[in-house]
This record gives C-alpha cells, sequence and structure tokens, in this order.
C-alpha cells in the first residue's frame, strides 16, 4: 500500500521549506510590516504606493547592493518577485531610519556633512529579511 503524496506546484515548494526551517523568517517580517504600516500613516501613503516606491528606491539604489541583490532589481518593477519586493521594503525602512537619525544629528536643519551609505542599508534589510535570499 503506497501512502497518499502531496502535490504541490513547484514554485510553492521552495518557500514553504524556507518557512519550515529558518526561524528569522517569522521573527522579522512582522516587525517590518508594523514599521512600514507606521510609515504609511505618517507619510498619508496607501500600502501600494509605498511598495511601488520602496520599489523605485530600490532600483535607483541597486549598484549599491550584493550582486545577488542588484539581478533581483533588472527589468519593470512590477515583475519584481515577492522577495525582491519584500527586500526593497526592508532597504527604504532602513534608509529613512539612516537619514532621521542622521538629520536629528545635523544643525539647523541642513543637509547632514555625509549622506546614507546605501552599501550598509542593504546589509541592514537583507538582515531584516532573515539573511541571504
Amino acid at each position: 500500500m503506497n501512502a497518499p503524496v502531496k502535490n504541490e506546484p513547484a514554485y510553492a515548494a521552495g518557500l514553504a521549506q524556507r518557512e519550515k526551517h529558518n526561524s528569522s523568517y517569522n521573527k522579522n517580517l512582522a516587525p517590518l510590516y508594523r514599521r512600514v504600516n507606521m510609515l504609511c500613516n505618517k507619510w498619508n501613503m496607501s500600502r501600494k504606493d509605498f511598495e511601488q516606491a520602496a520599489s523605485m528606491w530600490a532600483f535607483m539604489h541597486r549598484d549599491c547592493a550584493p550582486q545577488a541583490v542588484r539581478i533581483m532589481y533588472s527589468g519593470r518593477p512590477s515583475f519584481y518577485s515577492e522577495d525582491a519586493k519584500r527586500l526593497s521594503l526592508a532597504f527604504l525602512i532602513a534608509y529613512t531610519e539612516a537619514d532621521d537619525r542622521l538629520k536629528a544629528l545635523g544643525t539647523d536643519g541642513l543637509m547632514p556633512s555625509e549622506p546614507v551609505n546605501a552599501r550598509e542599508c542593504w546589509k541592514i534589510a537583507l538582515h531584516l529579511v532573515g539573511g541571504a535570499l
């Protein structure tokens, strides 16, 4: 007698494995989406508009990203994968928080002497979404 086999589409198999074995996946996404919702409220943006803005911001700064990440941001933003969209949200969160901190250190509302380091923001974003993709 053969045991029943659960057939899943090929694209779902990798995601199920990652969710099952990557403990940081669930721990990091809830705070990330909480921050996204707070910024949406602060900037009076819809979630869709925020995601589109994050995708464009990531596209603009893809040259500072690691090689594996650069490939994710080639082509039209509407065709980005869910992983790329999630990473772009994390990147925009890291970038805005770094910019806010630099502005707090600046004087008289002038631009800080050093702009935000996009390479470091990509590292933080990768950490926020659970490491290497």
